[in-house]
């Protein structure tokens, strides 16, 4: 999962309009889509990732809060079920001066590459990719002679 945290000034219209799509999206081809040398998604989001098509909203979380919290809080409101990547995000936040935020947003689909890491994402860093659940260890296998 990928995470971006921090605080905006915006409010939540703003915010969640970096989100939106353009009104005649939905009416293209793909065809079209593919062929357009400008982007034609309308959407802030797509924009930044460099993408020619629109995210899949089934894979994306938008958190947005009028006051910040503790990271700890925002980061518990996400569908995140593994202890140890909530504890590396805990880690980069605290390494990146970011002990509250008001805002986060997360995208559920790891092959998406980011092409600026160190930039802005509708006002947020980018956290990095953490694993949505904890990983299986894997068992030794044992042998016996005889």
């Amino acid at each position: 999962m990928h995470f971006w945290i921090g605080t905006t000034a915006l409010d939540e219209a703003q915010f969640g309009a970096y989100f939106d799509n353009a009104a005649n999206y939905s009416e293209l081809d793909v065809e079209d889509i593919e062929a357009a040398d400008h982007d034609v998604t309308g959407c802030g989001f797509c924009q930044d990732l460099g993408q020619k098509f629109l995210y899949d909203e089934d894979l994306l979380l938008v958190i947005w809060l009028e006051e910040p919290v503790p990271v700890e809080q925002i980061v518990a409101m996400s569908a995140l079920r593994s202890e140890d990547s909530a504890q590396a995000i805990l880690a980069t936040c605290a390494d990146r001066g970011i002990p509250r935020a008001n805002a986060m947003f997360v995208y559920a689909d790891p092959t998406q590459e980011i092409p600026n890491p160190a930039g802005l994402f509708n006002g947020l860093p980018y956290i990095g990719l953490f694993a949505e659940e904890a990983q299986k260890k894997p068992r030794r296998s044992s042998s016996r002679k005889g």
